[in-house]
């Protein structure tokens, strides 16, 4: 029952990370920090030592080829950090279906941009759109994907 709880906590929060991102265009720390906590906490009532290695090892790579987008400009830090929380997550498992759910939407959410559909910003004559809801929305999916009848 804990699990299931903190499951729901976690996409709550996904939820509001994603509307606050669309609003501010910020991934603020505290919620990374909090959906870090989560994290933490699924993995240490799911996980043996062992898998939680392999989900550390994961993130870190991810954290390190994300800071290269970020110091390119491609992406906010905020998107770096809470996709390294995410990666943390869904682990080795769970990074396809996370990597394939994320490309999806964030391919429709540029879509839906640039017909003027969604909040954008054009910065130096290049369209910007908020990372957050679709990093929320692919972790979502993990999340309920695993989930057991």
């Amino acid at each position: 029952m804990p699990v299931i709880a903190l499951k729901f906590a976690l996409i709550a929060l996904l939820a509001f990370i994603a509307f606050d991102d669309l609003r501010s265009y910020r991934i603020r720390n505290v919620n990374v920090c909090m959906a870090l906590v989560l994290t933490l906490a699924l993995l240490w009532l799911t996980k043996t030592s062992a898998d939680y290695l392999f989900h550390l090892a994961l993130a870190c790579v991810c954290a390190a080829v994300l800071l290269l987008a970020y110091a390119g400009g491609a992406m906010g830090g905020g998107d770096v950090k809470l996709l390294a929380v995410a990666f943390l997550c869904v682990g080795p498992a769970g990074s396809l279906l996370f990597a394939l759910a994320l490309l999806g939407l964030a391919l429709l959410y540029w879509l839906a941009a640039t017909l003027s559909l969604a909040p954008s910003r054009r910065i130096g004559g290049r369209l910007r759109i908020p990372f957050g809801p679709g990093i929320a929305g692919a972790w979502i999916v993990v999340i309920l994907a695993s989930a057991r009848p």
